[in-house]
């Protein structure tokens, strides 16, 4: 795969609005990184502080490898390899989720890893589907099927050692859950919700919103 190989690059951009305008444009000032030995072309990419993850094909061709490489200590380590799973990964706050299956006929798991102590947990034991997940930092949620045949949302709140069922439809057309300033996003059936985490309060806030979409400060972006 000698051919096949190729650099990941991330560029540390100072963005400055130029006003005066009649659109917003920027103008970009910054220096580029090319991470070494980062593997075949990936895809994925994630950062938070000084952290980002990618997707690479896995080396016998098969499967998928998670990578997490550190800005400042610049050493980029594989933390997960698996031939059975499609990764779906989340960083935030010095941990990587993600779900895998470690068994060809087994479910997938919610897996995490402590960037800070390199040590492996599940966020839920449960032997059910999980995949999808997000986190701000103290909650994570995800899609699981455990609960009669469809997938919903179950959330895992900060400090809580148990996970719990959040948000359920007689539907598995949900996808893409994130969370942002209390509430959790998601599309179902080409529409976009969201409910507040503390109060349970749903809103259908876009109509014609397809899965790919996100949320930042409570602005919402989608094609």
């Amino acid at each position: 795969m000698t051919g096949y190989r190729t650099c990941l690059a991330f560029i540390l951009v100072l963005l400055c609005l130029i006003q005066a305008a009649p659109a917003a444009r920027y103008d970009a000032a910054g220096s580029s990184y090319v991470i070494p030995d980062s593997g075949p072309a990936g895809w994925g990419i994630e950062i938070s502080g000084d952290n980002l993850i990618w997707i690479v094909p896995g080396d016998d061709g098969r499967g998928q490898d998670l990578y997490l490489f550190n800005v400042i200590g610049d050493k980029s380590k594989k933390i997960a390899s698996s031939k059975y799973t499609t990764f779906h990964p989340a960083i935030e706050e010095g941990s990587v989720i993600w779900g895998e299956r470690y068994e060809s006929s087994g479910p997938v798991m919610l897996t995490a890893y402590d960037i800070g102590s390199g040590n492996y947990s599940l966020i839920d034991p449960n032997p059910s589907n999980q995949d999808f997940p997000a986190s701000d930092g103290g909650s994570v949620i995800w899609l699981d099927s455990r609960k009669g045949g469809f997938t919903n949302i179950y959330i895992k709140k900060e400090k809580s050692s148990s996970s719990a069922l959040f948000h359920s439809s007689k539907t598995s057309d949900k996808h893409n859950p994130s969370i942002c300033q209390g509430y959790v996003y998601w599309v179902e059936k080409g529409s976009l919700f969201r409910k507040n985490i503390e109060t349970g309060y749903l809103e259908n806030v876009l109509e014609g919103v397809v899965n790919d979409f996100s949320i930042s400060k409570g602005r919402t972006v989608w094609e």
